[in-house]
């Protein structure tokens, strides 16, 4: 350790500027257990020199804080990569929110600001903590904090990890956690509109039937989920009031047994729940619903069994197309710019889910807990969709303005459903024909006869950013990978093959007329591939308050080059 300088201060004291090296394995995730492919979603960055310098000025002191990390964005998806590029939404996140809780700490300790609850802030606040730490744990699972990977090939996009605990509070009996989480991506859709749902029907999205899975509810998942008829809440939930700002809500809900479920555990079930960002808007805006068991014989400093949900808003700042209009072609720019302009959000969805468990019960409960998570996410797409039929994003609201109006999206759908619908009827509305091969009197649904007709048709978001969004099965063959890999893919990527398409060229028509038609070019697989195709149509999406809610590509008569 050197000291690097020395200050006197007025009492007599000196005040040391040292330096010295630091070596902490947690740090970065180098010096961990091998990762598998799956795992490196999630690289721990690394932080760099940072910290707090507080000076005194007058009467009060003058606060400088510095954060310096680096966050492996090149490690990351394309589609999220602008979150860990933005040096804005990293001092939004961290200076922004530590200048917040010095503000509100000091305005307590001054008599400045009165809690709103007979709690101790202090308190609150500690637990909100307790709650964000033990689902960042889940959401990360990093090997060098204990977790280990399960299902190492991830076939699918569940992805499930397990930890050896000594004590997590609830069921003490316990001695391991099996972790389950998904990411996927939702347009047209606000976080903080997302999180109000997902509180307001949380029956709908927690309900589930362990029919199937007797046994490791009854002897793991009941002390953590209430199982069946959830809606069957006693009393109104406890709300414990805000911990740090205006938009965080902590509270206490009660979930009463049912008299079939009285023989699995004694007494009613209460979960902890912390609300954040529902005031948060703009590029890279976080909502998150997360909630954890409690009872109270879980110690002050155990582990709180975290899940719940976190929503980011994705898509590029305006600002950053106007930095290269010396070297872009004014088509593009326009191209870019009606683009943005009509643009809807997409955000990304992150979903985890932990439950306890035993050596012997690890298989039961793997299994349920996927099944579990599964259903969650299958519940929240159909809330998803009340966002967009709900008018959250509207733009007309007149059907004689707007023919679109009159298409209709259910709650209780499948996504990939309505957006069958939705497609066919947008190409019926653009081109004024139904798309070849298609028949309105078939009793297969429209889902079904997009997916299995015979050209290769994709649906990818309307963004500067394209991802592809669903692809029917000839896509999926075409471009050799799976629906569960497809939102890994951009548009630009698949179309890479081509010397002469660009879709960024065609948006202004596309727009104007509602469809463009490409001449015959090339584009690539997964595997690199090159595939020619004789002709291609694209086509906007409209969404019911005819907002376009994406674009859809038909490549016809392709083959493998």
């Amino acid at each position: 350790m050197d000291v690097v300088a020395k200050y006197p201060v007025e009492n007599g004291g000196t005040i040391e500027l040292i330096y010295t090296q630091v070596c902490e394995q947690s740090i970065s995730g180098s010096n961990g257990a091998p990762s598998s492919p799956v795992a490196l979603e999630f690289v721990r960055g690394r932080m760099l020199v940072s910290g707090y310098l507080i000076r005194p000025c007058e009467r009060g002191s003058t606060i400088d804080l510095l954060d310096h990390l680096d966050l492996e964005a090149s490690s990351v998806p394309e589609v999220v990569r602008p979150l860990y590029e933005s040096s804005e939404l990293m001092a939004k996140q961290m200076i922004v929110s530590a200048l917040h809780f010095i503000e509100h700490v000091g305005n307590e300790t001054n008599g400045k600001q009165i809690p709103a609850c007979h709690e101790d802030p202090a308190f609150l606040r500690s637990v909100s903590r307790r709650l964000c730490r033990g689902f960042n744990d889940a959401v990360n699972c990093f090997s060098e904090d204990g977790w280990t990977l399960m299902n190492v090939d991830a076939s699918d996009d569940i992805i499930m990890s397990t930890k050896r605990t000594a004590s997590f509070g609830v069921g003490a009996n316990y001695d391991s956690i099996i972790c389950v989480k998904a990411s996927l991506l939702l347009q047209n859709v606000i976080p903080a509109s997302l999180v109000r749902l997902l509180k307001e029907h949380r029956s709908t999205w927690m309900d589930f039937n362990f029919a199937d899975h007797l046994v490791a509810f009854s002897k793991a998942a009941c002390y953590a989920y209430p199982g069946p008829n959830v809606h069957n809440l006693s009393g109104t939930p406890v709300m414990l009031g805000p911990t740090n700002h205006d938009d965080e809500e902590l509270e206490v809900i009660r979930f009463e047994r049912s008299a079939d479920q009285q023989h699995v555990s004694s007494g009613d079930l209460y979960h902890l729940q912390v609300i954040t960002g529902m005031n948060d808007m703009g590029f890279g805006a976080c909502s998150e619903l997360i909630f954890a068991p409690i009872d109270r014989t879980i110690p002050n400093d155990a582990a709180l069994l975290c899940s719940g949900f976190r929503i980011f808003l994705l898509g590029s700042k305006t600002g950053e197309d106007t930095g290269s209009s010396d070297i872009a072609p004014n088509d593009a720019l326009n191209a870019r710019n009606a683009q943005a302009a009509i643009s809807h959000p997409l955000s990304m969805l992150i979903v985890a889910f932990q439950f306890p468990s035993e050596a012997d019960l690890q298989e039961d409960v793997a299994a349920m807990a996927r099944q579990y998570v599964k259903s969650v996410i299958s519940s929240v797409k159909n809330i998803s969709l009340r966002t967009m039929s709900s008018g959250s994003n509207p733009v007309m609201h007149s059907h004689e303005a707007n023919p679109a109006m009159g298409l209709k999206i259910t709650p209780e759908s499948t996504y990939f459903a309505d957006l069958a619908d939705l497609m066919c009827q947008s190409y019926r509305s653009s081109l004024g024909v139904d798309m070849v091969g298609f028949n309105c009197e078939s009793t297969d649904s429209m889902l079904e006869q997009i997916h299995h007709h015979h050209y290769a048709i994709l649906c990818f978001s309307f963004m500067s950013l394209q991802v592809c969004l669903y692809a029917n099965q000839a896509a999926l063959n075409m471009l050799e990978t799976t629906l569960d890999n497809l939102q890994m893919l951009t548009v630009d990527r698949i179309l890479d093959g081509s010397n002469n398409i660009s879709l960024l060229s065609v948006v202004p028509t596309i727009m104007q007329q509602g469809y463009a038609i490409l001449p015959p070019g090339n584009c690539l697989s997964v595997t690199n591939r090159c595939v020619s195709y004789a002709q291609a149509v694209v086509w906007k999406v409209l969404a019911p308050d005819g907002s376009v809610h994406c674009l859809a590509l038909a490549l016809i008569d392709w083959s493998f080059v």
